[in-house]
């Protein structure tokens, strides 16, 4: 009886954690991509925008480092990195650039990889941004130089 009650108590107690988590992560998300988005109208605003990317970036880091690193936070990280990636090319510091768009290509191959992403995360956007990744990949690499490995 009381095993099994204090059984139940642990599990409703993770999976509620674990809701709080992602509500958490997904709160980080929304308004890491939304301010960086309306500061992109902002004449002047480029630092301001790098910092708020850079701070969704290290808080979606710790999400990763205290969970169990799922897709949906891999995927989230990945799309901060794309996004900082574009915005560093933006200024032209490719060699900036090509670290986030290969550390999103990491984060990607790392969810395909696994196979089971389809319950964690929605395959359209995971396939739109690994398409739009690699081409960022190919460009910046060119861009580097490197046209024989773009």
């Amino acid at each position: 009886g009381y095993l099994v009650h204090s059984n139940i108590n642990i599990r409703f107690e993770r999976s509620r954690a674990t809701s709080n988590l992602v509500a958490a992560h997904d709160t980080v998300s929304e308004f890491g991509a939304k301010l960086s988005d309306e500061l992109a109208m902002v004449p002047g605003a480029e630092q301001i925008r790098f910092n708020v990317l850079r701070r969704t970036i290290e808080h979606f880091e710790a999400f990763e480092r205290q969970s169990d690193s799922t897709p949906a936070t891999r995927l989230s990280l990945a799309e901060a990195s794309n996004r900082l990636g574009t915005l560093y090319s933006q200024f032209r510091k490719f060699e900036d650039a090509l670290h986030q768009y290969q550390r999103a290509d990491q984060l990607l191959d790392s969810i395909l990889d696994i196979g089971s992403f389809r319950r964690d995360v929605d395959p359209a956007r995971l396939i739109a941004l690994h398409i739009d990744n690699k081409n960022h990949l190919a460009m910046t690499k060119a861009e580097l130089g490197a046209v024989d490995q773009a």
